[in-house]
């Protein structure tokens, strides 16, 4: 495997495109909106490592009541559900 030449010394930058349902991207939005790069744990170049997403519809999305029929019940201060020791996000739905 080859390592570019002053790897370190190159300038990148945020970078996202999607076709479709797939997306590649270089950073994630934080709670204030600011772009941070997906590996912002290590020691290297901010914004030189990629991840390829695939989107798709959650499958919970609008089946909160069918759920609660089910026997799930709302818990940990209104935030999940839960049943046999199973937790789903509220957040979810």
């Amino acid at each position: 495997m080859g390592r570019l030449r002053n790897f370190e010394k190159i300038k990148w930058k945020p970078f996202q495109v999607r076709e479709g349902n797939i997306s590649v991207t270089n950073y994630w939005t934080d709670n204030e909106g600011k772009k941070c790069p997906v590996q912002s744990h290590l020691d290297i170049p901010r914004y030189s490592f990629f991840e390829i997403l695939k989107w798709e519809p959650s499958s919970y999305y609008g089946k909160l009541q069918e759920y609660l029929n089910d026997g799930w019940e709302i818990s940990f201060g209104g935030e999940f559900l839960q049943r046999n020791h199973t937790s789903i996000q509220l957040s979810f739905f």
